[in-house]
């Protein structure tokens, strides 16, 4: 791979805040709709909760050892076989990652632009793009999407411009009629769609930034960003639909910008929405493929890494196409086991890291 330019802090931003918006602006509108009905906008505001804790926890590992990656943290600080061991669990989370946003994006071209073509297909020609983004060097996907960018939130506010004359208040009403339970379960699956697998760029800030010491004020802005944009499309899909047709769309956001016709002429723009989501999908697949890639080679202390891309994309996309039998069954994985196991290696990991680090230090210093 190309010794380029490392990132600097507004790419690094402008990558964090695509990261944050990922999947989840096409995709959690639904979901949320389902569980609280109208009352599916608060939930942004309540994840600003576990996404604190989280920020928390991923600051101390980070100004701990800020030139180290999270699997070189857990061999040191774990031990060898037992950090090698967690982080080989770590690594195929960040692979499985990857293979279930290329799941999606298949299933969203498939389903919306396609439906004759195979999955296969199209899998393999996102990741020939991703390949080639890899081996071009990271930098170099971080101008592409830096260019891309001021597009795509100047369409973005176009599209939030031209729905505001659609907007019903009283399909929020009423407010805070689920049950308690209902909105701490939303809080969970939304932190661990947007927040939680930003724990995925320990593996990136300490070797791809100019300035990785500096960086976690970028990353917030980012994070900051791309939250504000996941609440807006929730919010307008509340507003503008409803949320009974919120919850039985696949695809909401996209439904949504069907709603825009400006001077009787201006139509079928929904295909902005689809641009967007694609780029930021790319740049979650990029991070995630990126991720578990380096963490092999690390851990296989493999020198000649480039050797390493071409099998690692060849079983992404043998992974992706078959790695959910249908979409009810990804939706129910993602709202049980996906928690679950992404909050262990978000927050529990980080938390025993943490907590094996300072006894470590009071026992050397006694």
């Amino acid at each position: 791979m190309k010794n380029a330019a490392k990132a600097d802090h507004i790419q690094f931003t402008i990558l964090t805040t695509l990261f944050t918006v990922g999947t989840a602006i096409l995709i959690t509108p639904s979901s949320l709709a389902q569980a609280l009905n109208q009352d599916a906008w608060l939930v942004p505001f309540f994840s600003v909760i576990p996404a604190v804790i989280f920020l928390g926890v991923y600051k101390w590992l980070f100004n701990n050892q800020p030139n180290k990656t999270i699997v070189e943290m857990m061999q040191e600080i774990l031990g060898s076989w037992f950090g090698k061991c967690i982080s080989l669990l770590f690594i195929i989370t960040a692979f499985l990652a990857a293979a279930m946003v290329l799941y999606d994006v298949s299933r969203f071209i498939k389903t919306v632009f396609m439906p004759e073509t195979s999955v296969i297909f199209i899998n393999s020609l996102f990741t020939l793009l991703l390949v080639y983004g890899l081996m071009s060097g990271f930098n170099t996907l971080v101008r592409m999407v830096q260019i891309m960018f001021p597009f795509c939130v100047l369409l973005f506010v176009l599209m939030v411009i031209a729905l505001t004359p659609e907007i019903k208040l009283q399909n929020i009403e009423p407010i805070f009629e689920a049950p308690l339970y209902k909105y701490t379960y939303s809080t969970l699956a939304l932190a661990s769609v947007v927040y939680f697998p930003l724990i995925f760029f320990l593996m990136l800030q300490p070797n791809e930034l100019q300035n990785p010491k500096n960086s976690f004020k970028s990353f917030v802005v980012g994070i900051l960003i791309g939250s504000l944009i996941n609440a807006s499309i929730i919010l307008l899909n509340i507003l503008v639909v409803g949320s009974n047709v919120t919850s039985i769309q696949e695809y909401p956001a996209y439904h949504l910008a069907q709603k825009i016709e400006i001077g009787g002429f201006i139509t079928r723009v929904e295909v902005v929405i689809a641009l967007i989501w694609l780029l930021t999908s790319f740049v979650k697949l990029f991070v995630y493929f990126h991720s578990a890639f380096l963490g092999f080679t690390q851990i296989l202390n493999i020198k000649h890494k480039r050797s390493f891309v071409i099998p690692l994309a060849f079983l992404l996309i043998v992974i992706s196409v078959d790695i959910f039998p249908n979409s009810i069954y990804e939706n129910k994985f993602n709202a049980t086991v996906w928690i679950g196991w992404i909050t262990t290696f978000a927050i529990g990991l980080p938390v025993l890291l943490i907590v094996v680090s300072i006894l470590k230090r009071w026992i050397k210093g006694n």
